[in-house]
């Protein structure tokens, strides 16, 4: 229907718009506009049911792209902090560890290649002094280490052994101190410990058992320490870990210590 045009009420005969739903005169109903009001109706109700349909989605959209952005956000500030991190570490490694351990591993194998040769020739001929000598002026140049060469754990031993028989000379020579009496005592409780977990050989074990008991007898029959003290004073000095028991330094220095001050009067 155009706008504007008018036609008559079918109940009144009064003049009314032809889009008009009802008459206004009498308020019969005008089946022409009446129909058009109704497909009017009709539209606006889909319309209202699409936008319905489709808010849930734009509104889960919309939270997507919400949590897009802080997950983005925040997985930069972690990347930001992360380099930060790094940056103060290396900054700290350089200004505070003058003698940095080596980082390129190949100069690491090339100076095995060239040396364990050499320790191997010294272990064969039981020049275990040499040994010690020679890891020793590694450790004050800083830079390389023997800890993978195979008899390593073994030359800890005999290192141990050998700081024991000095301390002993000089207690059998009556001129000694508390000191020497603690370290004494200290490596011996560290030959002490079972051995048999790092993989020695059997002339290695047989040399650690033996510096075992000669150590153990020295505490007996020098410092006059009986044998069950030792075994409780070790037990002391031990620490548990996933692995078992373990001679603990820290243990060691305050019961070992203690002992001296309490049963040998040394202060």
């Amino acid at each position: 229907m155009e706008q504007g045009k008018m036609l008559y009420c079918e109940n009144c005969n009064a003049p009314i718009p032809a889009d008009a739903d009802k008459c206004p005169y009498c308020g019969a109903l005008n089946a022409v506009g009446g129909e058009k009001k109704y497909m009017e109706d009709l539209f606006e109700l889909k319309e209202d049911v699409e936008e319905l349909k489709t808010a849930p989605v734009k509104a889960y959209k919309e939270e997507i792209r919400k949590t897009g952005r802080i997950i983005k956000r925040t997985l930069f500030a972690v990347i930001i902090a992360a380099f930060c991190i790094w940056g103060l570490y290396i900054w700290v490694h350089k200004a505070f560890d003058e003698k940095a351990p080596i980082e390129d591993v190949k100069a690491q194998l090339d100076w095995e290649r060239e040396n364990y040769p050499k320790l191997d020739e010294l272990y064969e001929a039981k020049d275990y002094d040499s040994i010690l000598e020679f890891e020793n002026q590694v450790m004050e140049e800083g830079l390389y280490s023997i800890s993978s060469w195979e008899h390593y754990y073994f030359i800890n031993e005999y290192r141990r052994y050998m700081s024991f028989k000095g301390d002993a000379a000089i207690i059998k020579s009556g001129n000694y101190n508390k000191d020497n009496v603690y370290w004494c005592i200290v490596d011996a409780m560290f030959l002490k410990q079972d051995k048999s977990y790092a993989g020695y050989t059997d002339e290695e074990l047989q040399y650690i058992e033996d510096y075992r008991a000669e150590t153990n007898d020295f505490l007996i029959d020098t410092l006059g320490m009986k044998q069950e003290e030792i075994d409780e004073l070790y037990n002391e000095c031990c620490a548990q870990d996933k692995y078992g028991l373990y001679f603990n330094y820290k243990l060691a220095e305050k019961k070992i210590k203690a002992y001296i001050k309490n049963n040998m009067g040394l202060k």
